[in-house]
């Protein structure tokens, strides 16, 4: 069998980060592109619930649906990634690990992140006392999803929750 091209690599930083991300992969039978890990410019996972994204250091001249089973099976080493038809290869040299290409598309999860300067500020509180707060408010919550929302500002955190 000859493969048709070297579409990248994935390096041994980002195995760690690709095996905290399958809690995030769907069980979901009705969405197959979401019982993967997205390949893309970050690495994505979600169940429609739950989002985990992350950059990466990884260089894939293509975008790829990386199926969790191989991530269970990817120690800590470099992989060279190769396609085949509708087959995708990873091989660090000594073994090779291979699963079906996905061709369902992954969802646009852009559309719902915020913007990275969104990302870049700091909250500094008492632990103890927004603990102690929230317990306050757990009383008042829904007694099955104990929801409680925290809005911040500036200068002060808004702890909010309604019993429905």
């Amino acid at each position: 069998m000859e493969l048709e091209k070297p579409i990248g690599h994935i390096v041994c930083e980002d195995v760690p980060t690709l095996k905290n991300m399958l809690p995030f992969v769907t069980k979901d039978d009705l969405r197959p592109a979401m019982q993967n890990i997205y390949f893309n410019s970050r690495l994505s996972a979600t169940d429609s619930h739950k989002l985990f994204f992350k950059g990466h250091k990884s260089n894939l001249t293509e975008q790829i649906l990386l199926d969790p089973t191989c991530c269970d099976l990817m120690d800590a080493s470099d992989y060279e990634v190769w396609k085949n038809g509708q087959i995708i290869f990873l091989t660090d040299g000594l073994e090779v690990i291979s699963f079906r290409r996905c061709e369902e598309s992954f969802p646009e999860i852009d559309s719902v992140l915020p913007n990275s300067e969104d990302f870049e500020k700091e909250l500094l509180v008492d632990r103890k006392l927004l603990i102690s707060e929230l317990k306050q408010a757990k009383i008042f919550t829904n007694s099955i999803t104990h929801a409680v929302s925290i809005h911040v500002d500036r200068n002060w955190i808004k702890i909010q929750c309604e019993d429905l």
